[in-house]
């Protein structure tokens, strides 16, 4: 939609981060854009799910690109009020769960500064990612959001599970031999 694509950099002139989900359909959203959160408009964030174990979700949507970071998004304990039951509970999976996980630790950057841009706290949010290797190639970030170090401003240390990061060391072994 044009009109929302306008409404979004609108925002953006206003210095507003626009959090979106990146979509349910495991999507690659760098070469089959979803909307909202494909516009190439500077302050949206992105949002992709992750599951308990850290992998991405496999509904997910995801793009090195297009999709800024990822965040809890399977099972996540909601509110979900009914006619007859208005203080009702359920877990809900899906890029719209992870979104308020990214959107809160924006309002936390904010709240701790209130001059901070929408890019510098888009920023700040993807420069704390804490990095998981099978997301290198599915997030910008390359990793799960981290609100604490967001707010210490604070980029989190390599997965040393990931083999990119491993160290090679050459060494030769030998043990006796029992020939001369």
């Amino acid at each position: 939609s044009e009109l929302l694509k306008q409404a979004i950099e609108r925002s953006r002139e206003k210095n507003v981060i626009f959090v979106a989900a990146a979509g349910n359909d495991a999507n690659n959203n760098d070469a089959n854009p979803s909307y909202p959160a494909s516009y190439d408009v500077a302050n949206i964030v992105a949002v992709a799910a992750l599951n308990n174990q850290g992998q991405l979700a496999y509904f997910s949507s995801y793009g090195k690109t297009k999709v800024h970071v990822a965040a809890p998004g399977v099972d996540v304990f909601s509110s979900v009020p009914t006619k007859t039951d208005p203080s009702g509970y359920a877990t809900w999976s899906g890029t719209s769960m992870a979104t308020p996980h990214v959107s809160g630790i924006a309002v936390l950057l904010l709240s701790m500064d209130p001059q901070m841009t929408f890019a510098e706290a888009k920023a700040r949010m993807m420069k704390s990612c804490r990095p998981i290797g099978s997301l290198r190639a599915k997030a910008a970030c390359g990793g799960m959001i981290d609100a604490h170090l967001a707010l210490l401003n604070e980029s989190a240390p390599p997965d040393m599970e990931d083999p990119s990061n491993w160290m090679a060391v050459d060494r030769a072994v030998s043990s006796a031999h029992p020939y001369s």
